[in-house]
């Protein structure tokens, strides 16, 4: 097996290994949090009834560069840029009302963008 597939095999399997464990709800919300190797993606999820309540994603046009700009294919994953996704969930579930939420990590580890993102949404209040 090569290494590119095992490494997807052992990131699958760390993903479901967290599925298994956190369930979202209408009034608490699962907040999946994704990052690629460009882009930064929150969704929020209730896993009962089967429906994404909201998503923010840096591929969106608020997060996109003025169009004049030379840094159009710069990396949008930085934890500055988290800190900007984690604000537009905060907008996000304001208007919806949500002041909890199950944190889905998917299987990645609590540093750096993801700790930053976290921190930032709990620093507005949201309770995980």
């Amino acid at each position: 097996m090569s290494e590119l597939n095992l490494k997807k095999k052992r990131s699958t399997r760390r993903i479901k290994r967290v599925r298994r464990k956190v369930m979202g709800t209408l009034q608490r919300p699962r907040l999946a949090f994704k990052r690629s190797n460009r882009h930064i993606y929150a969704q929020l999820i209730d896993d009962i009834g089967g429906k994404t309540i909201g998503m923010v994603a840096t591929t969106s046009k608020e997060f996109s560069p003025s169009a004049g700009s030379a840094s159009k294919k710069k990396s949008l994953k930085n934890s500055k840029t988290a800190i900007q996704v984690a604000e537009a969930v905060y907008e996000m579930c304001s208007k919806k009302k949500i002041k909890q939420i199950v944190f889905d990590r998917r299987g990645k580890r609590y540093h750096t963008v993801l700790k930053s993102f976290a921190d930032k949404l709990r620093e507005k209040g949201i309770e995980f």
